[in-house]
């Protein structure tokens, strides 16, 4: 099978990163996008967006990498976004249930903007409740 391909680009002052996956995100690619999403936390990124657009398929190892690293990120004071799902990707989202687990936008920009501003300091920010 084909090897995932991984592009990476640091996106404008508010250092998000953003990790365009292409190909076929099955066992063997959510492998190599679970590496390099851990190498990139370790190295201490706090914002990332994956953009899905080069991305054929996500299958359920995909999906479960996804949600670890949002989740991880997340507990850890970062923010975490998908960009430009195909529709096959949404409706796996969908069917599945994870489009609200795993927030997406429709546009790279969107999601960078996004992540820049929920996660202003480098802390992802707890939304604000009124008693």
């Amino acid at each position: 099978m084909a090897m995932l391909r991984m592009d990476t680009m640091l996106v404008g002052r508010g250092g998000v990163t953003v990790v365009r996956p292409a190909g076929w995100m099955t066992a063997d690619g959510a492998t190599e996008l679970e590496e390099h999403l851990k190498r990139l936390i370790d190295e201490g990124q706090k914002r990332i967006v994956v953009d899905l657009s080069s991305a054929h398929f996500v299958g359920s190892t995909g999906l479960g990498v996804l949600i670890y690293y949002r989740k991880l990120l997340e507990d850890r004071g970062g923010c975490f976004l998908l960009a430009c799902p195909t529709s096959s990707i949404r409706r796996i989202l969908f069917t599945t249930r994870l489009g609200k687990a795993l927030e997406n936008c429709d546009t790279v920009a969107e999601a960078v903007q996004l992540a820049t501003e929920k996660c202003s300091s480098g802390r992802h920010q707890a939304p604000v409740t009124t008693a």
